[in-house]
């Protein structure tokens, strides 16, 4: 689950993104790769290493992105 500064908390579905972008499948595929994300400075991202982001706007306004509070 994804909390926001306005409240909102959401679950994102990533699997379109591993589906489509290649990067995105080692988050399937490297065992704890998943468990290892991070919120990056600000809050602008969630991130796993140098190659594999999403930005919060992403994540906010995507179709797969599932209000459930807030």
């Amino acid at each position: 689950m994804i909390g926001f500064d306005d409240g909102k908390k959401c679950i994102y579905d990533i699997l379109p993104l591993c589906e489509k972008f290649e990067v995105f499948r080692d988050l399937k595929t490297i065992k704890g790769l998943f468990k290892q994300v991070k919120i990056e400075p600000k809050g602008y991202a969630l991130s796993w290493n140098s190659s594999i982001d999403i930005s919060a706007d992403e994540i906010y306004f995507s179709d797969t992105t599932k209000f459930v509070g807030g």
